[in-house]
């Protein structure tokens, strides 16, 4: 594709007219290998407009990019719904360029409808100089649903940056153990009250800062999340999850100390064991809570629960 005279900025363009705006179905690229060489003057390195069913990518990897990796533009509501499979996106070692966007979905401005981008098996990389400082592993804003499905990140600054009514379903999030992300999902000024963030099984692994970063600074950040449910939105500011674990009594009594605290003392408590004894909470904190049996000298194994009613 060439886009300026004879210097392509753009290295491969899905498009079904010259409007670019009019819808495409299956036209989905698999089994290739797309390599940006490092050239600073392609921007996109592939651009999808009016990507539909059946549109994505299968079993690729795309690499050596300096800006963008992938850009979707011009997408539509409703049934909408496109794949990213198998696939590896890693930017240049050389890329200076900031923002580097591994997927960007840009606003197409409607109001009616959601796109759905289901990111299935998906590795979003940073260079190792500066990805933790400009890059950016999905960045989307509208009406958008983002579908994850183990998707792994690795030198970023953001694993998602949501605008508008972008949101986030799925599961099987993580940031590597071994590599620098300092966010997870970065919300910006104008994420919106219809926007959401749902999803199980969220691993902090190798993140330095937040979980949520919330740059409406009416709303907090939130800290650390471990292999826990993750609800979050405009009126709910504080995740819903769920934490669990074991106490063994002594005298009757077991503490339960969190590894992180939680933001307030919001959250239900549920206990079970198996001795014949009735099992009672004290002492709620943000920092944890106190076991009490009714029996002074119980030494039971008691299961506790912890999480957030929530509604929306």
């Amino acid at each position: 594709d060439v886009e300026e005279g004879w210097n392509p900025r753009v290295f491969v363009k899905f498009q079904n007219d010259a409007s670019g705006t009019t819808a495409m179905f299956d036209t989905r690229c698999e089994d290739m290998t797309i390599r940006g060489s490092n050239d600073s003057f392609v921007t996109r390195l592939i651009y999808a407009r009016g990507w539909n069913e059946h549109s994505g990518l299968k079993n690729c990897f795309v690499y050596e990019w300096m800006t963008t990796g992938l850009q979707i533009a011009d997408y539509y509501g409703g049934s909408a719904v496109s794949e990213l499979d198998s696939v590896e996106i890693w930017a240049s070692d050389n890329a200076t360029a900031d923002p580097q966007i591994a997927v960007q979905l840009v606003d197409p401005g409607y109001t009616i409808g959601w796109f759905q981008l289901i990111l299935k098996h998906v590795s979003l990389i940073g260079n190792d100089t500066n990805g933790s400082a400009k890059f950016y592993g999905v960045s989307a804003s509208g009406r958008v649903k983002l579908l994850p499905l183990a998707v792994h990140c690795e030198n970023a600054i953001n694993i998602f940056s949501l605008a508008g009514d972008a949101s986030v379903f799925g599961t099987g999030v993580q940031a590597t153990g071994n590599a620098t992300v300092v966010h997870m999902f970065e919300l910006g000024t104008t994420w919106s009250a219809a926007a959401r963030i749902n999803v199980a099984g969220v691993s902090k692994g190798g993140i330095t800062g937040k979980i949520i970063r919330d740059l409406d600074t009416t709303t907090p950040d939130w800290g650390s999340i471990y292999d826990e449910p993750l609800r979050y939105w405009k009126s709910n500011q504080t995740p819903f999850r769920e934490r669990t674990g074991t106490v063994t009594l002594a005298i009757g009594t077991g503490a339960v100390s969190f590894t992180e605290a939680e933001p307030d003392t919001a959250y239900r408590i549920t206990l079970s064991g198996g001795a014949a004894e009735t099992f009672s909470w004290a002492s709620k904190a943000t920092s944890g809570f106190t076991i009490n049996s009714s029996n002074g000298s119980s030494t039971a194994v008691v299961d506790w629960t912890i999480n957030r009613s929530s509604s929306g």
